[in-house]
């Protein structure tokens, strides 16, 4: 079975975007129903889904957040606003998250949403997702 990797980065209740955790299937489900799912992982039910990580294949991409005498907390629920990356054997793809579903956006869409000017600044929110080419910006898959 292929794998299907999945960056989820929060950002519908801040003012940085922040990539909180790279979600991994082996698994042949569409693009949508993989995203449904990872948006249920990453939901606070009881506690916050970050703290502890519960499911094997979440990692954590970026340190939990801490309150002012230093402990940690969890991560917010996935929300409508917040964005998704995936990366399979056909390439990478953009999603957002939207009222109902995920709404699937552009290289340049995305880019924008995260007022992202450069090549460098996408580098650093994901890692490996351009090829160098004359004209900019060239995303696997694409």
């Amino acid at each position: 079975m292929p794998n299907k990797k999945i960056i989820v980065i929060h950002r519908a209740f801040s003012e940085n975007a922040c990539p909180v955790c790279e979600i991994t299937f082996q698994t042949d489900l569409v693009d949508i129903d993989a995203l449904e799912k990872a948006y249920k992982m990453t939901q606070n039910i009881d506690t916050s889904w970050s703290n502890p990580v519960q499911e094997s294949n979440i990692k954590l991409i970026t340190d939990l957040p801490k309150n002012k005498e230093g402990k940690k907390l969890g991560f917010g629920s996935t929300s409508i606003g917040d964005l998704a990356v995936i990366e399979d054997e056909s390439g990478i793809k953009f999603y957002q998250c939207a009222s109902v579903g995920w709404g699937r956006l552009g290289v340049l869409e995305f880019l924008k949403i995260l007022s992202i000017t450069n090549k460098k600044d996408l580098a650093d929110y994901i890692d490996l997702l351009y090829l160098e080419e004359e004209e900019g910006i060239t995303l696997k898959g694409r």
